[in-house]
């Protein structure tokens, strides 16, 4: 019963706050949602796993922009007509450490998700994560192909 009431809370509670949000808090808050209830979270346990799950999204986000300025930008910088072989074999390896520290940092956060959660809800995270893309793809496509209609309508 207690988990009724949370989950009542919680979907009333975002429901009021997305449309006082901007797009990326609305899919922030909507992500917030999504993950607490495939996972089943108690109060207790959402209270404990959203700090470490923020703070590792907030690290592979560094390593996302990292790469992005190191390796693509470099790309766009030079060319990919005029990129040697040499300076792609360098950005390769670049890449490979960038990818080696986001595994790190997976296996970091696992541990600490671990220390809050069931193992089974842990492996439950990747899915629902996985599930939560699916979800904003197929929203965007229904999105696109609401828009392509309008525009053939006018």
């Amino acid at each position: 019963m207690k988990r009724i009431i949370y989950s009542i809370f919680l979907v009333f509670f975002i429901t009021l706050s997305v449309k006082a949000q901007n797009p990326r808090e609305k899919l922030r808050t909507f992500k917030v949602a999504f993950i607490t209830q495939e996972l089943d979270l108690s109060p207790e346990e959402a209270q404990k796993f959203w700090p470490i799950y923020n703070a590792y999204n907030k690290k592979k986000a560094a390593l996302r922009k990292k790469m992005g300025e190191e390796i693509h930008q470099k790309i766009k910088e030079k060319g990919k007509e005029n990129l040697s072989e040499k300076e792609a074999g360098l950005l390769l390896d670049n890449y490979i450490a960038i990818k080696a520290k986001e595994n790190k940092l997976d296996e970091e956060q696992i541990k600490q998700l671990l220390t809050v959660l069931s193992a089974k809800k842990v492996m439950l995270l990747q899915l629902a994560e996985k599930n939560f893309r699916h979800k904003l793809l197929s929203r965007h496509r229904k999105g696109d192909k609401a828009r392509k209609g309008e525009r053939k309508k006018h």
